[in-house]
C-alpha cells in the first residue's frame, strides 16, 4: 500500500497515534467536560423557550402557536372551510422544525374536549380519539380534517396584526412566523400546560373560564386583591379534593410552605346505582388514560379481591364510561373505596408549578401573579393596536381629503385631462403636485390610483361617509389612548364578552374527604366461623353461602359499617375489628382469614359481640357501668371483668390468662 492510501486511511479511519494532532495547525485545546457543559446549557436553554414551556401572553408552547397560525394563515378569510390534518401539517412543516409527526400529535390533542377546557381546534366531527385514553385511537392525518374553533378565532386571531405583532424569521430563514398570538383571554390558566424540560418542570392546572375571567376582572380594578379563592377545574370532569389550604397557596403563593409545588388530588368521579347494582366511573384525572385503570380492575378481579360480574367500557368518543355489575351481596361502597384506593389512578396528584415564558426569560409565578402579568401585556399589546389604528387613520383621513377635493368645481375634468397627457403615473404624480396646491407625493399617489369609473357623485359620497366614520373612531381613540383607565375598561368587556360565549358551569366538583365520609354507613350481614374466617355480605341476608369444608358458623350477625367487633377465641385473647376494614365477599366465596387483622395462632373463635361507633354493645339491655364479661374455660376456671376494661383495646389483648392444657371455651355479656 502507498503511504498516500495509508494517510488516506487513516484521515478517515480510526486514528491510532493521537500524536499525529500536535502538529495540526489552529488546533484549540479544552476540556471535554466544560466543552459539553457549556453546549448541554445552550441545548437546555433551547429546549425550554422553544419546545416545552409555555408563553403567558397566549398559553400556547411554539409548536401549538405555529400550528394554529399554519391553520389561521391557510384557511382563507371567512375560515369556514375544513382542511385536511395532513395540509396543515405540511404547512406548520414550514416554520417548524421537529418534524410533521409532533405537529399530527398537537393538532389532535387542541381537539381533544377532555383534554381542554376549550378546544383550539374544531375537530369537524372527525375520529380525534377517545376519552379513555386507548380503546380508539384518533385516525390517521390523512383522514381527519380540523379548522379553526370559535374560542381561537376569538381569542388569538380577532386582534391580530403582523404589523404589531413581533414576527420573526423561522428555522430557514425564509418563513416567518409570530413571536405570541395575541391572546384575548388569560389562556395560559384556561387550557393549563405540563411540560418536562431541561431541569424544570411547569405543570399548570385549568381554570373555569367564568371563575378566572370574573377573578382577573377583579384584579384588574384591584391588583392587591387578597380575598377570594378560585379553585382549578377538570376538562375531564373528574372530581377535586379540597385540600386545606391548597387553592389559596396556588392562588397568592405559587408554592407550599416549605417552598415546594402546591399539590391537590383530582378523583374519578364514580357512582353507585343500588337498584341495578352497579359501579360507573364517570370518568378519570386529567390527562390519565383509562388502559391501567382497566388492566387493574381485571388484576383485581382475578385475585378475588373485586367481586364484579363483568366489566363494560361503553366509551365513545368524548363519552367516558366504563360500568361494574355485582351480585346482590356485594357491598358497593366497599368496592368504590378500593377502585379509589388500589393505585389504578383514579386519583391523581397535581404538583402545580406555573412555569412560563415571558419576555423571553424563564418565570415562576403564582396564579395571581400570572394573572397581572398578562394583564401587563394585553395592556401593552391593546395601546400597540389603538397606535396603529390611529396612525392608519390620520394618513387615511389625509387621503380623503385629496380625494374629495378632486370632486371640488372642475377639479375632476382638470385630473382626468393631466392624467389624459401623462406618460406614466410617476408622471401624473408630478403634474398632480405641480396643479394642485398643497398636494404632496401621497396625495397625488392616491389621486393617480383611481379608476375612471370612480369620478362619480357616489364615489363623493363615499369618501365623505368614510372619511367622517374614521374622524369619529380617532376622537374615540385618541380619546382611549390618553386615558388612564380606558384600555382596562375595554379588557374588562372582553373578559364579560367571554363569559357570555365561553362560561359555563363548572366541570369538576369540589369535594372534601374525612375519615367519616371515607366509611359509608351501609348495612351487612356477617358470617363468622369457627376456624376464624369472616364473610361480610352486603344487605340483611338470612343465607350463610358456601363455608370451607370442616368449618361451622359461629355466628351470623347484621351489622352497620361503622360498628366494630369484640371477638374471644380459645386462647383468651380479645380483638377489636372495625367493620369497614373487613372485605367484601359474596355467597359463592369461603370469605377471607380473620389472621390478616388479628393474630389468632391456630385459635377457635369461641364469641363475638358487635359494638357501635359509640362504643355500646349490641344487646337489649345495655349499662356501661354495671356490665361485665363473663369468660368461662374449660377445666372450669371463671373469671369476670367489667366492660370498661374493654372499651379501649386497639387491635388485640389478653383477656384471660390461660394456662397450658386450658382453653377458654364461653364469653358471656351480663
Amino acid at each position: 500500500m502507498s503511504k498516500d492510501k495509508k494517510h488516506k486511511k487513516q484521515e478517515f479511519g480510526a486514528i491510532s497515534d493521537a500524536r499525529v494532532f500536535a502538529n495540526e495547525p489552529n488546533m484549540e485545546y479544552s476540556d471535554i467536560g466544560e466543552y459539553n457543559k457549556d453546549h448541554m446549557k445552550i441545548f437546555g436553554i433551547n429546549v425550554i423557550m422553544s419546545r416545552h414551556v409555555p408563553s403567558i401572553i397566549d398559553g400556547l408552547k411554539p409548536g401549538e402557536r405555529r400550528a394554529l397560525y399554519s391553520l389561521w394563515n391557510i384557511a382563507g378569510a371567512s375560515h369556514k372551510s375544513q382542511l385536511k390534518v395532513e395540509r396543515v401539517m405540511s404547512e406548520t412543516a414550514l416554520i417548524h422544525p421537529h418534524g410533521s409527526t409532533s405537529t399530527y400529535g398537537t393538532i389532535v390533542r387542541l381537539g381533544q374536549s377532555w383534554e381542554n377546557m376549550q378546544c383550539a381546534i374544531d375537530t369537524c366531527g372527525g375520529n380525534y380519539g377517545c376519552a379513555d385514553g386507548f380503546t380508539t385511537p384518533p385516525a390517521a392525518y390523512r383522514y381527519i380534517e380540523c379548522k379553526l374553533s370559535a374560542y381561537a378565532l376569538d381569542c388569538f386571531f380577532s386582534d391580530f396584526d403582523p404589523n404589531i405583532v413581533e414576527m420573526v424569521f423561522g428555522y430557514d430563514d425564509v418563513h416567518k412566523e409570530p413571536v405570541y398570538l395575541p391572546s384575548k383571554y388569560p389562556n395560559v390558566l384556561v387550557n393549563g400546560a405540563s411540560g418536562m424540560a431541561f431541569g424544570i418542570s411547569t405543570c399548570i392546572p385549568t381554570y373555569n373560564v367564568k371563575d378566572l375571567f370574573t377573578y382577573t376582572i377583579k384584579l384588574i380594578d384591584d391588583p392587591e386583591l387578597s380575598k377570594g379563592i378560585i379553585a382549578p377545574d377538570s376538562p375531564t370532569g373528574c372530581e377535586i379534593i379540597d385540600e386545606a389550604g391548597a387553592f389559596r397557596e396556588l392562588l397568592y403563593e405559587g408554592v407550599s410552605k416549605d417552598e415546594k409545588p402546591v399539590k391537590f388530588r383530582m378523583r374519578s368521579n364514580i357512582e353507585i346505582d343500588e337498584d341495578r347494582h352497579t359501579i360507573t366511573i364517570n370518568n378519570m384525572p386529567a390527562g390519565v388514560s383509562a388502559e391501567a385503570l382497566v388492566e387493574g380492575i381485571a388484576a383485581l378481579k382475578e385475585s378475588g379481591a373485586l367481586k364484579s360480574t363483568s366489566i363494560n367500557n361503553n366509551t365513545s368518543g368524548e363519552d367516558f364510561e366504563i360500568v361494574l355489575n355485582f351480585r346482590k351481596e356485594v357491598d358497593l361502597y366497599e368496592a368504590r373505596e378500593l377502585l379509589w384506593n388500589a393505585k389504578l389512578q383514579t386519583v391523581k396528584t397535581f404538583p402545580c408549578q406555573i412555569h412560563v415564558i415571558d419576555d423571553f426569560e424563564l418565570k415562576k409565578y403564582s396564579v395571581k401573579d400570572c394573572l397581572l402579568r398578562w394583564i401587563d401585556w394585553r395592556r401593552i399589546f391593546k395601546r400597540r393596536l389603538y397606535n396603529r389604528q390611529l396612525v392608519i387613520d390620520k394618513g387615511r383621513i389625509y387621503v380623503l381629503e385629496s380625494l374629495m377635493f378632486i370632486f371640488n368645481k372642475d377639479n375632476a375634468e382638470k385630473t382626468i385631462e393631466i392624467a389624459r397627457h401623462s406618460d406614466s403615473r410617476e408622471d401624473i404624480i408630478k403634474k398632480l403636485c405641480k396643479a394642485y396646491k398643497g398636494f404632496d407625493s401621497m396625495r397625488a399617489a392616491a389621486v393617480a390610483d383611481m379608476r375612471i369609473h370612480e369620478f362619480n357623485k357616489n364615489s363623493y359620497k363615499k369618501f365623505k361617509e368614510e372619511k367622517e366614520k374614521r374622524e369619529k373612531r380617532l376622537k374615540a381613540n385618541e380619546k382611549i389612548l390618553s386615558s388612564k383607565h380606558k384600555i382596562d375598561d375595554i379588557i374588562k368587556e372582553e373578559l364579560m364578552e367571554g363569559i357570555k360565549r365561553y362560561g359555563e358551569p363548572r366541570r369538576a366538583k369540589i369535594v372534601k374527604v374525612c375519615k367519616s365520609d371515607a366509611i359509608p354507613d351501609t348495612h351487612h350481614t356477617l358470617v363468622i366461623t369457627t376456624n376464624a374466617y369472616v364473610k361480610k355480605l352486603n344487605g340483611d341476608l338470612t343465607e350463610v353461602g358456601d363455608i370451607a369444608q370442616g368449618d361451622t358458623v359461629v355466628e351470623l350477625l347484621h351489622v352497620d359499617n361503622r360498628d366494630s367487633l369484640l371477638l374471644f377465641d380459645s386462647k383468651g385473647r380479645v380483638h377489636d375489628i372495625a367493620v369497614n376494614t373487613i372485605r367484601g365477599s359474596d355467597l359463592k366465596s369461603h370469605g377471607y382469614s380473620l389472621s390478616t387483622h388479628l393474630k389468632t395462632e391456630g385459635a377457635n373463635i369461641v364469641a363475638v359481640f358487635v359494638k357501635n361507633e359509640h362504643g355500646q354493645l349490641a344487646t337489649k339491655v345495655f349499662k356501661p357501668t354495671d356490665s361485665y364479661f363473663v369468660l368461662t374455660t374449660k377445666r372450669g376456671l371463671i373469671k369476670k371483668t367489667p366492660y370498661n376494661a374493654f372499651t379501649r383495646i386497639k387491635g388485640s389483648s389478653t383477656a384471660a390468662v390461660i394456662k397450658d392444657g386450658d382453653e377458654l371455651v364461653s364469653a358471656k355479656y351480663v
